[in-house]
């Protein structure tokens, strides 16, 4: 009896909630339930009012919009019921940068089935102004270490900005390290709109999931500095976030540095290896330098050719393709009349060096399962990762195993040692093919005693092998 007595209790407690559900809606009070937008809003943002039920269900029943929303200021739009729950309105020309709207709706009417606002409902919002998007030579993402003592910025932002405003919050911050001035400020020369021949990432400012109906209004801002900038320095650049009209709003960061002197900065193995027994070689600057300065006023000792593949452009880091040997020391000498992309002669050591290494002991080997014909060999090899292992098999008696070895010594040596294991164990000696071919010796191994082969490994990193019973 007690859970039916639980229950009843239950029921007898939750009828005054619908009952009061069922006043509510009797009483007749409509009820907004969302409004659009509750924060800065894009300029061509669509203003919305939902509402708890319907209220324009058909043509005959529907209540005109205009005599119940207002907005101001008074923005000209087309305002509409998207719905029989949502009146919307959308704006035919952009919002004004920084202004703040309020929405009245008025409790002049009624919904369908006859409620009415208990009073006029009121919203506001802000209309966002110009918001900072990306910039060239530095960015949100981008950091230059190369910039020019009276480099020019482009900023792109979203709409039209003031310039007046943006020339009096935008400037470069400099290291107090540098000595001079630690603040530059930024003159905005002009603005103009993104152009089909601009920078990518300029013509795709805003993400791939912007609002393309307003990318017309997006603009391109030139700054330039009103005093040149210290040499070899690090700094800021610092943009306003947002500008409206007469005014700005938070402030963006981007790291960047002076360009300084001219040095060769280092020579290494292109591909940063352990082991670089033929390059090519790495060569870095300090600064930017053309291809055809470098391929003009390099030398390589002992004397080798060399080429550079673009001629053309210009970096900081070139590859120096070249057919080098290993276990030579070899070094690049630049021409003092080398000249960076600033102009600037190089200074310091014209000359470093680089020492190529031997082969890296390496065995290439089956892996995993191999079948082959019973006629031709009865054998089922299976290696690990890094080390050569065999499978019997009862009717087996005779191998044919494949290994190839880098390098001319560790080919030999691997024949060497194999002979050695072979006549301590009795059994014949293996029948050998070796195929030179460059520095790599392919070599052919018929081994009537498989059972001498267990496990291979690499030893004292010159190349060698060693074998375990």
């Amino acid at each position: 009896m007690r859970p039916l007595f639980v229950l009843a209790v239950a029921t007898v407690l939750a009828l005054p909630t619908h009952a009061h559900a069922q006043a509510e809606a009797q009483n007749g009070t409509l009820r907004v339930v969302r409004v659009a937008p509750t924060v800065d809003a894009g300029p061509m943002q669509q203003i919305s009012v939902t509402f708890d039920r319907p209220v324009a269900g058909s043509l005959d029943q529907s209540v005109d919009p205009a005599t119940i929303f207002r907005i101001e200021p008074t923005v000209r739009g087309r305002l509409e019921w998207r719905d029989p729950v949502t009146i919307r309105l959308t704006p035919a020309a952009p919002l004004a940068p920084g202004a703040q709207y309020t929405v009245t709706l008025s409790n002049s009417f009624h919904a369908m089935d006859g409620s009415t606002l208990a009073e006029p409902y009121h919203f506001t919002f802000r209309a966002h102004g110009a918001m900072l998007l990306t910039g060239s030579p530095v960015g949100p993402s981008r950091i230059n270490d190369h910039i020019a003592p009276t480099q020019r910025f482009a900023l792109v932002y979203s709409s039209p900005v003031d310039l007046p405003v943006m020339s009096g919050t935008a400037y470069v911050e400099l290291s107090s390290t540098c000595g001079g001035q630690t603040v530059v400020r930024l003159d905005a020369l002009s603005q103009r709109p993104i152009q089909s021949d601009d920078r990518a990432d300029f013509r795709e400012a805003g993400g791939w999931q912007r609002d393309k109906s307003t990318d017309s209004l997006r603009r391109v801002v030139i700054l330039a500095p009103r005093s040149p900038l210290a040499h070899g320095c690090r700094g800021e650049l610092v943009a306003p976030s947002e500008i409206a009209e007469r005014s700005s709003r938070g402030s963006s960061r981007w790291p960047l540095t002076t360009y300084g002197d001219l040095t060769l900065e280092s020579l290494k193995c292109s591909d940063n290896q352990d082991y670089c027994p033929t390059g090519p070689l790495k060569l870095t600057f300090s600064n930017p330098v053309r291809g055809s300065e470098v391929a003009k006023r390099l030398r390589l000792f002992p004397q080798t050719a060399f080429r550079v593949r673009d001629t053309i452009s210009e970096a900081v880091t070139w590859t120096l393709e070249a057919k080098l040997r290993p276990r030579v020391t070899y070094a690049v000498i630049v021409d003092t009349a080398l000249r960076d992309v600033f102009g600037q002669r190089l200074r310091g050591n014209p000359a470093s060096g680089f020492s190529t290494t031997g082969y890296a002991p390496t065995i290439i080997h089956p892996l995993g399962h191999q079948l082959v014909e019973r006629e031709v060999l009865v054998h089922e090899a299976r290696a690990e990762e890094g080390a050569l292992g065999h499978g019997r098999d009862p009717v087996a008696r005779e191998s044919w195993l494949l290994v190839r070895v880098h390098g001319h010594d560790a080919g030999a040596a691997l024949l060497h040692r194999i002979e050695q294991r072979h006549q301590r164990a009795g059994a014949a000696g293996p029948n050998r093919m070796a195929q030179r071919h460059r520095a790599a010796v392919h070599i052919n191994l018929f081994v009537r005693n498989p059972e001498v082969l267990h496990r291979c490994h690499r030893h004292d990193g010159e190349g060698f092998v060693d074998l375990e019973e």
